[in-house]
């Protein structure tokens, strides 16, 4: 729940947020596209009632065919924009936008992609190491602070340079067709193709994104997936036992 007493400063941007995913499931439901709030934001909602105290952000999950739809229809959204500024695509306040850009302190609902899994073990690694490389490519800067090894600080200067070769709408065009690599086959576990690198390749149960239920979120309703405890379990093992985290 939004904490009253602002422990952690993010009270402010956790009421912006609850407005602006109101928006978004009122959208979504006259329009027919079905999506699933995840990650941190579903672990609120079962286990908070809503926000966890320093979550400053909300996840959305959507499987291809309800992105693309959502992606024809954004320009019907009056108040907000959808944009894809890396891999990541973010629902933006259009006012927030036009005066902050996308900075860290607009608040944004972030936007995850599901895609299957290409059968084979050899298919899946390049799948996912060019998913991982079209990344690096993707970067616009890079955290000097983190403690990177040698190898890792390498591969972010040679992806960067390759990088600068394409434009940015090509390397997102990239993006999208190797994320949507092995839709085909129905049967494959699904993958979270714009996640963050170190979680690229987790493989989820293929029928995921199947069924839909509506939760409790603050003081509104939500769309989730109807399996969300084995998700969470999966995710956070006992997630009912509060653990701060920057997940």
């Amino acid at each position: 729940m939004i904490d009253i007493d602002d422990q952690y400063k993010v009270a402010s941007k956790q009421r912006k947020l609850l407005s602006m995913v109101e928006d978004f499931h009122d959208f979504c439901m006259k329009n027919s596209i079905a999506y699933s709030i995840i990650g941190g934001t579903l672990l609120g909602a079962i286990r908070e009632k809503g926000f966890i105290p320093w979550d400053d952000d909300i996840d959305i999950l959507m499987d291809r065919a309800n992105f693309e739809l959502l992606r024809q229809m954004s320009s019907k959204m009056e108040q907000y924009v959808l944009e894809e500024p890396l891999w990541v695509y973010k629902i933006v306040d259009k006012d927030a936008f036009q005066q902050q850009g996308n900075d860290d302190d607009t608040a944004v609902l972030d936007i995850f992609t599901v895609d299957r899994v290409p059968s084979g073990k050899i298919r899946k690694k390049i799948k996912v190491l060019g998913l991982k490389f079209l990344q690096g490519m993707m970067k616009t800067k890079t955290n000097e602070k983190k403690d990177f090894s040698p190898i890792y600080r390498a591969a972010l200067i040679i992806t960067a340079a390759v990088g600068k070769l394409f434009s940015t709408e090509r390397k997102q065009k990239m993006y999208t067709s190797l994320s949507t690599w092995g839709n085909a086959d129905d049967a494959q576990p699904l993958m979270i193709c714009n996640d963050i690198f170190q979680s690229l390749g987790c493989e989820y149960d293929p029928k995921l994104m199947d069924e839909y239920s509506i939760i409790n979120f603050e003081d509104t309703e939500l769309m989730a997936i109807k399996n969300w405890d084995n998700y969470l379990r999966e995710q956070y093992g006992d997630y009912m036992k509060p653990v701060r985290t920057e997940h």
